[in-house]
C-alpha cells in the first residue's frame, strides 16, 4: 500500500483506494505532482448518489461509491507514479 498524502492538511480528509473511485482517465499528468512527488491540495470527492445510470447501447455503468470532482489528473499522474492511494476530501 502506496499512499500520497497532502502537503495542505484539512480535518476531514481521509485516504481512498485509487481503484475504488469514479475519476475521468485521460492519461493527462501534473509536471509539477510527478517531478516533485509533493500533492498539495487532497482531490475533492463526491459520494455518488444515483440509483443507476445506463450508458450508449443500454449498457450500465459500473457503479462505485465516490466520484472525483476534482483532481483526475493527480490520479492519473499518482497512479503513474505507482500509487495505490490518494488523499482526499468529501465536498458536499
Amino acid at each position: 500500500m502506496k499512499i500520497l498524502k497532502a502537503k495542505k492538511k484539512l480535518k476531514k480528509s481521509k485516504i481512498f483506494k485509487i481503484n475504488e473511485l469514479t475519476y475521468v482517465n485521460h492519461n493527462l499528468l501534473l509536471n509539477d505532482l510527478y517531478e516533485t512527488n509533493i500533492l498539495l491540495d487532497p482531490i475533492e470527492i463526491k459520494i455518488d448518489k444515483h440509483s443507476s445510470v445506463m450508458g450508449a447501447q443500454g449498457v450500465y455503468y459500473q457503479k462505485k461509491k465516490y466520484v472525483v470532482y476534482r483532481g483526475s489528473r493527480r490520479i492519473n499522474t499518482a497512479k503513474k507514479m505507482g500509487y495505490t492511494h490518494i488523499e482526499g476530501v468529501i465536498i458536499g
